[in-house]
C-alpha cells in the first residue's frame, strides 16, 4: 500500500510539472505544435490599429511638437509617446514608427534651453529642459503700503501649483488687517487659506509658522505701515532644471533608441543618431555638441 501511495504521489509530481512546462513553452496538450494563436493575433492586431488610429488622430504627434518644458510637457507628454513609438517597434519591426520617433527626438533636442537661449532663474544658458510654473518656487511679490513703500514680501511655496496663487489683503483698521491664499489649480473649489487680525508685528510668525512643503506661502515683512488692500497675483515662478526627476525621464526614450539601434543590424542607419542619443541621456550636457 505505502508503494502504491509512493507512486501515486511520484505520478502527481510528473503531472504537476507537465503541466508547467507546457505552460512554460507554449505546448498543446492536444499535439507537440505549438498551440493557435488566433486570439492573439486577432488581440494584437486591433491593439495596432487602435494605436495607428489615434497616430493618425493626432496628425502623428504633431501637437507634442513642443517649444518648451515650462509646464511639464516634454516629460509627461512627449517623451511618453516617444516612448510608445519604441515599443511600437519593439512589436512590428516596423520602420515607419521610428521615422516619426526621429522628428521627435531632433524637436526635443532643438527645444533644449540652450538652443532657445532660454535662461534659468540664475541667468544661465544650459543644455537642459527647465521648467516652472507649477513645479517650481514663486519668484517672491513685494506688496506695497498705502503710500506705495514696501511693506510685505510674499512668496508661493507649495509644493505644486505656486503659479495659480492670488494673494488678497483685507484692511480690518488702520492697524491690523487679514490675508487671504487662494489657489484654483486642479481644484473643482478653489482652496481658501485665511489668516486674521495681523499686524506688522505679528504678520510673519504667524503666517510662517511650521513652514513646510504643505504650506503655501512665506511672508517677510518690510516696512512700517500694513499692505495696501487688494489682490496680488503670485504667477511667476523660478526656471529651473529638475536634475533629479525630468532629465532622466526624457533620457528614457533616447536610451532605448539607441540601444535598439545597437542591437539590430539591420537599423545601422540609425547609429549616427543613436550615438548621440546614448551619450546626450547619460550625460545631458554632452547634447550641446554631439546634437
Amino acid at each position: 500500500m505505502m508503494k502504491i501511495l509512493r507512486w501515486r504521489k511520484a505520478l502527481r509530481l510528473v503531472l504537476v510539472i507537465l503541466v508547467l512546462i507546457g505552460l512554460a513553452t507554449g505546448l498543446s496538450f492536444q499535439g507537440c505544435g505549438p498551440p493557435p494563436n488566433t486570439a492573439k493575433t486577432i488581440v494584437f492586431q486591433e491593439a495596432r490599429q487602435t494605436y495607428d488610429a489615434l497616430l493618425k488622430a493626432t496628425s502623428f504627434g504633431e501637437n507634442l511638437l513642443y517649444r518648451d518644458n515650462l509646464t511639464g510637457r516634454i516629460v509627461w507628454n512627449e517623451a511618453q509617446f516617444m516612448e510608445s513609438l519604441i515599443n511600437m517597434y519593439d512589436l512590428t519591426k516596423d520602420a515607419r514608427y521610428l521615422e516619426i520617433f526621429v522628428e521627435h527626438a531632433d524637436n526635443v533636442l532643438q527645444v533644449r534651453d540652450d538652443r532657445a537661449r532660454r535662461p534659468d532663474y540664475a541667468g544661465r544658458v544650459r543644455p537642459d529642459w527647465q521648467t516652472g510654473g507649477y513645479y517650481t518656487l514663486g519668484v517672491p511679490v513685494t506688496i506695497p503700503d498705502d503710500q506705495g513703500e514696501p511693506a510685505l514680501e510674499v512668496q508661493g511655496i507649495h509644493r505644486a501649483g505656486n503659479e495659480h496663487t492670488v494673494v488678497e489683503i483685507i484692511r480690518e483698521d488702520g492697524e491690523h488687517f487679514t490675508l487671504l491664499v487662494h489657489n484654483d489649480f486642479r481644484r473643482s473649489d478653489p482652496l481658501e487659506v485665511k489668516w486674521e487680525n495681523l499686524t506688522m508685528e505679528t504678520a510673519e510668525a504667524v503666517v510662517n509658522k511650521d513652514l513646510s512643503p504643505e504650506s503655501w506661502i512665506r511672508i517677510k515683512v518690510l516696512g512700517d505701515s500694513p499692505p495696501k488692500q487688494g489682490a496680488y497675483p503670485l504667477t511667476e515662478t523660478y526656471r529651473m532644471v529638475l536634475h533629479e526627476l525630468h532629465t532622466p525621464i526624457i533620457g528614457i526614450p533616447f536610451l532605448r533608441f539607441a540601444d535598439l539601434v545597437f542591437r539590430t543590424p539591420a537599423l545601422a542607419i540609425y547609429e549616427p543618431k543613436a550615438v548621440c542619443a546614448s551619450l546626450g541621456a547619460k550625460f545631458p550636457r554632452l547634447l550641446g555638441f554631439l546634437a
